[in-house]
Formats: structure tokens, sequence, C-alpha cells
């Protein structure tokens, strides 16, 4: 879904403004429950039609989105890094779900960083990590262009 919209707003570029798509995570993230509510009551189920937390997840989404378009509009063009990151946005789930918990092998920071942090800690360790995401994911494009560049040579492709 996230590749979905992300080509939508690339390709509508200057046609959907930051203020709405901030406007429709603000109210998808604060009145999703009484719409999903009034949902269930007009179709007459007693559960909820959308799982809890859709409707604050969505609405995130859409407000980091908001955040993302103004941003392109008032630093346009945006820097490479910032573009690369973008691009390769699973590589960097896949890396962080790997080192952070662990999901390969079972072994991942979880298991070093036991104590809990105060909120100024939590905040310079998420910066730093992204950060170094953002060092790391600078690579991803070279190397994936030196494999294709290889898979041509060795006609892997046939």
């Amino acid at each position: 879904y996230g590749a979905v919209v992300g080509v939508i707003l690339r390709t509508r570029q200057g046609v959907i403004p930051a203020w709405m798509v901030l406007t429709c995570g603000f109210i998808i993230r604060g009145c999703g429950r009484w719409i999903d509510y009034g949902l269930s009551e007009i179709i007459g189920s007693s559960d909820a039609v959308i799982p809890t937390g859709f409707h604050l997840r969505v609405g995130e989404c859409l407000i980091v989105i908001g955040v993302v378009i103004w941003l392109e509009k008032r630093f346009h063009p945006l820097p490479d890094w910032f573009l690369a990151v973008g691009r390769n946005t699973f590589p960097i789930y896949i890396g962080h779900a790997i080192i952070l918990n662990g999901a390969a092998f079972g072994i991942g920071l979880h298991l070093f960083l036991t104590e809990v942090f105060n909120p100024w800690q939590a905040a310079l360790g998420a910066l730093i990590f992204c950060g170094v995401c953002a060092w790391v994911v600078q690579g991803v494009e070279p190397l994936s262009a030196w494999w294709r560049e290889k898979r041509r040579l060795w006609n892997w492709n046939e």
C-alpha cells in the first residue's frame, strides 16, 4: 500500500497539496473509531468493521506523508540521500528487523540493550540508528547496479 501511495503522490506531483493529506491524516487518526462504529451500525454488525489500530496507523502514515510532501515542496530538489532512503524502504525494514529484533537468527540488539532508557536516551539512540541506516542505504544502489551488471555479463537473465 505504501508503494501505491508513493507512486500516486509522485505521479500526481503538485495536484495533492500537503495540507489536504495532513488534514485527512488528522481526521482519520482522531475520528476513525467513530467512523468505524457508525459503519458497523449501518451494516448491523456488532463487531468493528475495521481492526482497532488501523485508523491510528493510517492517520499517522498520512501525517508523515503530508510532512514529506511539504518538505519536498520546501526543499526541492531533495538531497540524493533522502531520495535513496525513500527508494530503499524495504531493505531498511528488513535490516532493522534483523538488527534490532533478531528476526533472522534470534540475535539482535534487544538481547544486549536490556536496561530501560529515559526518553532522551531513546530519542538519541533512534536518531543514531536512523542516521546509520541512512548512511548504509547509500551503498545499496551501487551494490544493486553492480549485481545487475554481473548478472548481465553472466547471462543469468536468460
